[in-house]
């Protein structure tokens, strides 16, 4: 079962930004990742993501996730009370390669909520 902490539609959105970043990972590029996971001020958080996108749209444009899922996780990297573990749970995602797996039931329940 899903945490509470987040709500169905955002764990899909961390899930596919951090496949994008594990291309990173994969690559042995953990500074932008790392910088995401550890930092204190939502607005370092929002610009390592964008440092992240940066290098993996140069190399791998194919890879980029979704505009919609960015919004979702820009925002929860830029909330007050759970941006910290936004970027940790995104962070710690992107470094062992996401492999949640929705089914098509779950994916419309999620969206549903947006």
């Amino acid at each position: 079962m899903l945490s509470q902490t987040f709500k169905q539609y955002e764990w899909i959105a961390l899930n596919n930004v951090a496949s994008a970043l594990s291309t990173l990972a994969e690559k042995k590029v953990y500074g932008p990742i790392d910088a995401i996971g550890d930092s204190l001020s939502p607005g370092l958080r929002v610009e390592a993501l964008r440092r992240a996108l940066r290098m993996i749209i140069s190399e791998n444009p194919e890879k980029m996730p979704n505009s919609e899922d960015l919004k979702v996780v820009i925002d929860l990297l830029l909330d007050e009370k759970r941006g910290k573990l936004a970027g940790s749970v995104l962070a710690s995602f992107a470094l062992s390669k996401p492999s949640i797996k929705f089914s098509e039931e779950k994916k419309k329940e999620a969206e549903a909520e947006m």
